[in-house]
């Protein structure tokens, strides 16, 4: 599954990059043959100075040291192909999976953001009883009273601009 689509001077790639490897739903991070193809193509029509994000699921590796199909359970095993079709364009990877916040520095031209889940309602005040829903809404505080985030991202011509805002507060710009 995978689509794409341009704002701008910036071109969007959205995959699904879960191979599922048995009848148990387990599963690897890994991007089929097709979809390699489909991205060659797709990224042939877009201007080398246009600004690429792909979006998925798994990030392609948590640091800068890559072990191609090594399967590791938290990393794409063959993100050296994605890498290579990416090298003509500044990208932006942003992916999730992990449930923590980071970003690895590739090169000059290719950098992943992994984002934790999007789900800070699960990690919200507590309820008596111990349950973490929120008592109405989302919660706009965690637990030991830190503000919950959320990531945004906006391209402006070749820059981008990123950002952190409390939950329930987007700010007018990143909204657009």
């Amino acid at each position: 599954i995978y689509y794409s689509f341009n704002r701008g001077k910036a071109h969007y790639i959205i995959l699904d990059n879960c191979f599922y490897i048995n009848r148990d739903y387990r599963y690897i991070g890994y991007i089929d043959e097709r979809t390699l193809q489909w991205i060659e193509k797709d990224l042939a029509l877009v201007p080398k100075d246009h600004l690429v994000f792909v979006m998925m699921h798994i990030p392609s590796s948590t640091t800068k040291d890559i072990k191609f199909n090594a399967l590791l359970p938290d990393e794409t095993s063959n993100a050296n192909s994605l890498y290579a079709l990416l090298k003509d364009h500044e990208a932006h990877l942003i992916t999730g999976h992990t449930h923590v916040n980071g970003n690895v520095v590739f090169n000059d031209r290719l950098m992943e953001h992994n984002t934790a889940a999007v789900c800070a309602g699960f990690f919200g005040p507590r309820r008596a009883g111990g349950s973490h829903r929120p008592v109405r809404g989302v919660p706009e505080r965690d637990d030991r009273g830190h503000p919950l985030l959320f990531r945004h991202a906006k391209a402006q011509g070749r820059r981008d601009r990123k950002g952190a805002c409390a939950s329930g507060r987007i700010p007018h710009d990143a909204a657009r």
